[in-house]
């Protein structure tokens, strides 16, 4: 009889530790044209970013190598934070970068309490794709998971699928 209360309660646990995962609307890919997918604040930032340009490029979209966005901020004197920040904008870095839309966000990891390290698991992260010619924010997704319990969190690049997934059609 424990054995199936504690069955039943792992179940329960685990069905509460399902992410929740918001869009805005479904997107197509192709008119987001050429694509600049910025590091996101946070801890592990550009390897989430790294993970949501190879998902959007499983999509078919047109990606700007990260290393390309790095050589224009440098030569320019800018840091993301100047884009993101709203000190540059959208239209200029579109212009240098050869961009038609810019991806930004953030993410955060889950904490392992007992220690304070990062899990390696998405506690949140949040997604906006904007058009560097109006400025405005043509999608975005949101990303949640329960942070007191690790067993349905998922790794970055799972999360970055999934968050990839709910923006656009098809999926």
């Amino acid at each position: 009889m424990k054995r199936i209360i504690a069955f039943v309660v792992s179940l329960f646990l685990i069905g509460c530790a399902t992410p929740t995962i918001k869009a805005t609307k479904k997107l197509n890919v192709d008119p987001l044209g050429v694509v600049a997918v910025l590091p996101f604040d946070g801890h592990h930032g550009d390897q989430f970013a790294d993970s949501v340009a190879q998902e959007l490029m499983l999509r078919g979209a047109r990606i700007v190598e990260r290393s390309r966005i790095t050589s224009v901020l440098v030569e320019q004197g800018l840091s993301v934070a100047d884009i993101t920040s709203g000190r540059v904008n959208y239209e200029k870095i579109g212009g240098l970068l050869g961009v038609d839309t810019i991806v930004l966000g953030s993410v955060s990891p889950i904490v392992v309490y007992l220690s304070g390290a990062p899990s390696g698991k998405v506690s949140t992260a949040a997604m906006r794709i904007v058009s560097v010619k109006t400025g405005t924010v043509v999608g975005s997704a949101t990303y949640a998971a329960n942070t007191e319990l690790l067993a349905g969190s998922v790794l970055y690049p799972e999360a970055a699928e999934r968050l990839v997934r709910a923006l656009f059609q098809g999926e």
